[in-house]
């Protein structure tokens, strides 16, 4: 709920048939969180900020096969 509310989470997002959507990938931005509870410093000292992105390869493939179909020609 806090990513969502201050902006930190950002999700790619397919549109399946039948006005269905699905998350295919999201971007998190820690901010200071594991930098400051991992010791993790900019030269300055200064915690630094860290961020992961994922990738859901069985969403990307599904997202696929409802665009074009699982019959390869």
């Amino acid at each position: 709920l806090l990513q969502r509310v201050k902006g930190l989470k950002r999700e790619l997002v397919a549109h399946l048939p039948g006005g269905q959507s699905l998350a295919v990938a999201s971007v998190n931005d820690h901010e200071g969180y594991f930098g400051e509870r991992f010791g993790i410093a900019l030269p300055s000292g200064e915690a630094a900020s860290t961020s992961c992105v994922a990738f859901g390869t069985e969403r990307w493939l599904l997202a696929f096969l409802c665009a074009h179909g699982a019959d390869p020609a």
